[in-house]
């Protein structure tokens, strides 16, 4: 389980006067990157060494593409196919998703059970551990990052803005991530927005994941969880594995193989099987991860007490958690991995454009234009 870094971290707190030339903003700013655009990377496998799943692909011979939508050169099609690494067969890629689906369906299965029988248990003995036993348990239960702003640290642990230009030379992974820092933190590099620090300071962060979690179906987290695995697919803890097949993400065939089609999945119907590889992956540590925090807290009771009713776990639920203990001011998008899965609702839409529409003229000492409502402002 993970541990103290001995790993250089950032200083956050150098070139005060001038924040952009610390190496707190260098990093900051390699978060607005995307996937490399090319069909092949291998940063870690030598002519002699075997993958985990599948055969590396040779640079000299890629793949070809499964799409053929605009001239082949589709924007939305090739970043779920490329870059990939190795290749496997229809059935093994198809067994790779139907073990995925499984492992979560099963998780899933023993959290909501656990809830039903013991809800305010697990509720109580969470509360009642002071900051630093939640501390504690969280790395002793997970493979987290233990400070805020986890993705920041661990940008900065591998030297990200370095690596841009090694990717196309091929390097063992023991070189590519000499202090384990991949390998050691995988649940944060596929949850980027979890850390230890973060989740022991208010303990409702975590029953808020927990409820969310598990009374939401995957398919529901399908276009969070694609935007958050950024960091993974950057940084390969797991190959990007390459099959011209596409898998279902919605519906009752959720997991499914089937043909690439361009309607499907410019509606995000289906989704390349390179990037779905990713996306379950993070959906099985995200419920994994949920399963050892509440068998762990199960464990510390001889017997863990059964109940018919769970006041105080449906007193949080009624109260949307209370909006997080916290004192500490919460952005839009802080609030998202503790909230209900993203959908679309012209409502909140247009709340949050016209509280944003509003915010500068409350900081403002000059007279400003007649606040435009947020459906005016949507409506145009």
């Amino acid at each position: 389980m993970p541990s103290i870094t001995e790993f250089t971290e950032i200083d956050l707190n150098s070139h005060k006067d001038h924040p952009r030339l610390s190496r707190m903003w260098q990093v900051r700013d390699t978060l607005y990157r995307r996937k490399i655009a090319k069909k092949v990377i291998n940063f870690k496998y030598e002519d002699d060494q075997t993958p985990p799943l599948g055969a590396v692909i040779h640079e000299d011979n890629p793949p070809p593409n499964p799409f053929d939508c605009e001239d082949d050169e589709c924007g939305e099609c090739f970043p779920q196919f490329f870059p990939a690494t190795t290749m496997v067969n229809d059935s093994i890629a198809q067994q790779t998703m139907s073990n995925l689906r499984e492992t979560i369906q099963e998780n899933m299965a023993f959290l909501r059970d656990a809830l039903t029988a013991h809800a305010d248990f697990v509720v109580t003995r969470w509360r009642k551990k002071s900051r630093d036993k939640r501390f504690a348990f969280l790395e002793a239960h997970s493979a987290l990052y233990h400070k805020k702003w986890a993705a920041i640290h661990l940008l900065n642990a591998v030297n990200y803005p370095h690596t841009r230009r090694s990717m196309s030379t091929t390097l063992p992974l023991g070189e590519k991530d000499p202090e384990g820092v991949v390998s050691r933190f995988r649940d944060t590099w596929f949850l980027p927005y979890l850390d230890a620090e973060t989740l022991s300071e208010d303990p409702l962060l975590l029953l808020a994941l927990l409820h969310h979690r598990t009374f939401d179906e995957p398919e529901k987290w399908i276009s969070f969880d694609s935007a958050n695995v950024v960091l993974a697919e950057c940084f390969g803890p797991i190959d990007h594995v390459f099959n011209a097949q596409c898998v279902v993400v919605q519906g009752p065939d959720y997991g499914k193989l089937v043909k690439w089609n361009a309607q499907q999945m410019h509606r995000r119907e289906i989704m390349g099987f390179t990037k779905a590889y990713f996306v379950f992956t993070a959906q099985n540590r995200m419920i994994a991860l949920l399963r050892r925090v509440v068998s762990g807290l199960l464990a510390e009771a001889n017997e863990a007490p059964v109940y018919e009713i769970h006041p105080k776990w449906s007193q949080l639920i009624n109260t949307d958690f209370s909006r997080f203990g916290t004192t500490s001011g919460w952005s839009t998008d802080s609030i998202k991995p503790f909230s209900a899965p993203p959908s679309f609702n012209p409502n909140e839409v247009i709340e949050l454009i016209t509280s944003r529409h509003r915010a500068p003229q409350h900081t403002s000492s000059r007279p400003g234009p007649a606040l435009t409502d947020g459906h005016t402002l949507l409506m145009s």
